[in-house]
């Protein structure tokens, strides 16, 4: 057999060995509510200071205030309530996650 007959067949066993695998179907469960942080509420703020909405906030929920340049991790929490600001302090956009 060539080289060429040897990867086809091994690429058509291995089509034929992955053709028959079980499939798992998981339930992800529900889906998190669209505004879980309340920061559709919030919106009126976007252009003003960010000391205008600090008082407002809940203390209870997790907020994040990201200024220009910090570093943020990319995990999303849909109750946690994100702030960016500009570099005058300014609120650019208020979302969850």
């Amino acid at each position: 057999m060539t080289r060429t007959a040897i990867r086809l067949a091994a690429l058509v066993g291995l089509g034929l060995a992955t053709a028959c695998a079980p499939v798992v179907v998981v339930d992800p469960g529900p889906a998190p509510a669209r505004d879980a942080c309340g920061a559709a509420r919030l919106q009126r703020f976007v252009g003003r200071p960010y000391a205008e909405l600090r008082p407002r906030l809940d203390p209870r929920l997790p907020t994040r205030v990201l200024r220009p340049g910090d570093v943020v991790t990319m995990d999303y929490r849909a109750d946690r309530l994100n702030v960016e600001l500009d570099r005058r302090g300014r609120i650019r956009r208020i979302r969850c996650g």
